[in-house]
């Protein structure tokens, strides 16, 4: 059977956790690391499924100005994650997305 957009997605989320994880050991260690991510796609997809189950509960209703400020602050919190430690090690993030995703993420 096809893979739908989502389900391909979903398969790089641990990838993508993986190469964040290695990225902080750099940094930690007190190098410098420089994380270019090529795409958000699995980060929105999860995201969007995330939403799709809350509203699937019963009695809920999701705020759209709740959700957009609650997606603003994981997205931000994860590419927020560079640092210049007092021992001397750095992480640089750098994100490249696509036009479609910058309207998902704002």
């Amino acid at each position: 059977s096809s893979k739908t957009m989502g389900e391909s997605s979903a398969s790089l989320l641990p990838v993508l956790f993986d190469a964040v994880g290695v990225a902080e050991e750099v940094r930690d260690s007190g190098a410098h690391a420089l994380l270019v991510l090529d795409t958000l796609a699995p980060l929105l997809d999860a995201w969007l499924l995330a939403v799709n189950m809350a509203e699937a509960l019963p009695d809920t209703h999701q705020d759209p100005e709740i959700l957009a400020a609650q997606r603003r602050g994981a997205f931000a919190n994860l590419l927020e994650r560079a640092a210049n430690l007092q021992k001397g090690g750095s992480l640089t993030m750098l994100a490249l997305l696509e036009t479609e995703a910058l309207a998902a993420v704002a």
